[in-house]
């Protein structure tokens, strides 16, 4: 029994060693491959010591009791069952003083933000523009960097909470919380830049594999969010480490007039049934961020590999959209990093056909049509589901071009429908949506490290403004 555990044990390590994502990067400073061998062998070794090595069994402590032809059993010496379970306590603890106090983490983006409201006044134009931003922060789980072994996480999060103040809402995706607290810090440092309501997207261990990393996702609003909701997909490429990732979809329901509501009447609307509220016009903005497969890249198969899986999660979120849209006929935006390259190549900036069959298959008309004119009958008389009309506001805002938002490729997007809402996306002028390279000074690699990359991520932040036309007049 003992032997098929191991054997069983060092195949899932040889899996993962094998995956393309482990090919570059590291984990806490070693590289990836390196870090996978040492944790697979050396737990494997021991037990094996402990099996066929009597003495090293005496020096710990264990006495074996009954030995079969494939089980053999222990019994511990006191001594060594109170070292291990007072070292199980004391990690324990640790994690809760992390978890539970403030940390330094907390302390510096809280001085950084205070220090960001001071020197960087609103440039907000009032109630009637809302400036909403799509960005990929890049940070991901504890451990895991570049080939150097350091990413700079920390530092780079400190230096954009200095420029997101003008923002009034934020779609991240890549904002980890997995084992770490570096997210929960971020929020709490934004709320002093007016970003006083949040929702993420959370991990799923229940599923098979577990999704025991977070999707990544977090939405921020200066406005309220009165409800939230999200989906991890089903669909996923089990070779790739993606399939221990949260990834899905992530809804956030805003009211557009923060002076009518508080944090209770938020709480309120979740715990009341969207049923009794009988909502009979369009009066919120309904924002969906997501992040999808990953690929496309060096150590992957071609573009093509990963498509049939990136059309299943489109069709899911094309789905989840309408069922949560299906009582108010307010404005939908959709943003987040796809994975869908917009570009013909790096060279030609003309529409894809991943992009084309993109804007079709989220135009098309959802799933269980029935089931949502009968929801929509409970909310309207007239009960027709009408299939999303989406404006791709970069690609408008560029005379039908595709601007490069991560390295050579376009991948993150701002769609928008503005249905029977009171919202127009800008396309020209000044307010038109534009790409916000972050792109990072000497002064502040003076401050912080040479080593800092030249931009915030290595993708650009997409930030589309809307105007509101009822509260400009």
């Amino acid at each position: 029994m003992l032997e098929w555990l191991i054997f069983l044990y060092l195949l899932s390590m040889f899996w993962l060693f094998l995956m393309p994502q482990t090919k570059e990067g590291a984990v806490l400073g070693v590289g990836t491959r390196k870090f996978i061998v040492w944790i697979a062998l050396f737990p494997s070794s021991l037990v094996f010591s402990l099996e066929y090595n009597p003495k090293i069994c005496r020096w710990l402590g264990y006495v074996k009791t009954s030995s079969s032809r494939y089980f053999s059993c222990y019994s511990f010496s006191t001594f060594y069952l109170l070292c291990c379970i007072l070292l199980f306590l004391s990690f324990c603890m640790f994690i809760w003083l992390r978890v539970l106090f403030p940390t330094s983490r907390h302390i510096k983006y809280l001085k950084l933000a205070e220090e960001a409201t001071n020197s960087l006044p609103s440039v907000s134009s009032g109630p009637h523009i809302i400036r909403l931003m799509s960005y990929n922060a890049f940070c991901r789980p504890p451990g895991i960097a570049g080939d150097n072994g350091e990413d700079f996480k920390d530092e780079r999060l400190s230096l954009l909470l200095k420029r997101i103040g003008y923002l009034d809402i934020v779609c991240f995706q890549e904002l980890f919380d997995a084992f770490c607290n570096r997210r929960e810090a971020f929020i709490e440092a934004s709320k002093l830049l007016g970003f006083q309501y949040e929702c993420f997207l959370p991990r799923n261990c229940f599923r098979i594999p577990p999704r025991i990393i977070d999707g990544g996702v977090t939405i921020l609003s200066k406005f309220p969010i009165l409800y939230t909701n999200y989906i991890h997909y089903r669909h996923c490429v089990y070779s790739t480490v993606d399939s221990f990732v949260g990834k899905g979809c992530l809804y956030a329901r805003i009211s557009l007039t923060p002076t009518c509501y508080t944090q209770k009447s938020s709480e309120d609307y979740n715990k009341n049934s969207k049923k009794e509220m009988r909502i009979e016009r369009a009066q919120y903005l309904h924002v969906f961020s997501s992040h999808m497969q990953a690929g496309d890249r060096i150590g992957y198969p071609h573009e093509s590999y990963h498509a049939r899986i990136r059309i299943g999660q489109l069709e899911e979120m094309r789905d989840f959209i309408h069922w949560n849209i299906v009582d108010d006929d307010g404005p939908v935006v959709i943003t987040g990093d796809w994975n869908i390259n917009a570009r013909t190549s790096m060279e030609n900036d003309s529409d894809s056909f991943w992009y084309q069959d993109l804007l079709e298959r989220l135009q098309d008309s959802p799933s269980s049509l029935y089931l949502l004119q009968q929801k929509r009958a409970q909310y309207f008389q007239d009960n027709t589901i009408r299939n999303l009309c989406l404006k791709d506001l970069l690609s408008l805002s560029h005379h039908g071009r595709h601007p490069i938002t991560d390295g050579t490729k376009c991948i993150d997007y701002v769609l928008f429908d503005p249905r029977k809402g009171n919202l127009h996306g800008a396309t020209e002028g000044t307010l038109k949506t534009f790409i916000e390279p972050f792109r990072v000074t000497q002064e502040e690699k003076k401050m912080y490290s040479l080593q800092l990359p030249n931009t915030l991520s290595d993708h650009y932040g997409v930030v589309a403004t809307f105007v509101n036309d009822y509260a400009a007049k």
